[in-house]
């Protein structure tokens, strides 16, 4: 089970706290008062050793694999949830494994409608509002997002609560000066891009007026 191979990993062993600060010394006249407590040591940030979210990419990797026959399925039953989507959404917290977890997101979205629904009632949309702001993960995003607000166009209020359509505007221009860049694929994002404005702002007049306010019509 899931708790099993995490323990079996050391996920919830302690990590020894590092040794106390050594104490003040006391003045002989004053041996009758008790000393102060040392003060604890600042908490530092371990990292575990471990191969668990390495496997747990590959084996979600694994499962993506059979998107055919996931979507063929679909089509007349609701599949089980994948366990290993938890912690593929856990380990977006990790810097050194997000890009991959959000690639194999991305692929796990485009199962359509039941994918963005499990992956909401998971708990994703902290995640992916917060990563928007770094530029480096911006391609994959464009396009998770595009699959989310194509599920629930409501989620557009938390976008705007934000400031996140700015995001979207600024996306409209990507590949357009950088000749290292694939043509089709920039065209590809610049489209996603469109779409995500178009749905915030559909019969939306205050994500009408935030695209206004950002000058959407300039972009396009």
């Amino acid at each position: 089970t899931m708790l099993y191979q995490l323990s079996k990993y050391g996920i919830f062993k302690t990590v020894p706290k590092s040794l106390e600060d050594n104490t003040n010394e006391v003045d002989d006249d004053r041996d009758d008062e008790a000393e102060a407590p040392a003060p604890s040591p600042p908490e530092q940030d371990v990292t575990v050793s471990s191969p668990f979210f390495s496997e747990q990419l590959m084996a979600f990797e694994v499962w993506l694999d059979f998107s055919p026959i996931h979507k063929y399925r679909l089509q007349t039953q609701v599949l089980p949830s994948p366990e290993q989507l938890p912690v593929v959404l856990q380990v977006l917290l990790s810097q050194f494994h997000r890009i991959r977890a959000l690639e194999l997101l991305k692929r796990f979205l485009d199962l359509g409608p039941w994918a963005a629904n499990l992956s909401l009632s998971l708990g994703i949309f902290p995640y992916v509002i917060k990563l928007l702001q770094a530029p480096e993960y911006k391609s994959l995003l464009v396009c998770i997002w595009a699959y989310i607000l194509a599920f629930d166009p409501a989620c557009r209020v938390e976008l705007l609560k934000d400031g996140a359509f700015s995001h979207f505007c600024q996306h409209l221009m990507w590949g357009l000066n950088d000749g290292d860049v694939d043509v089709t694929e920039a065209a590809q994002e610049r489209t996603t891009a469109a779409f995500v404005l178009a749905a915030v702002s559909h019969e939306y007049p205050a994500g009408q007026r935030e695209c206004v306010k950002l000058a959407l019509h300039v972009h396009v």
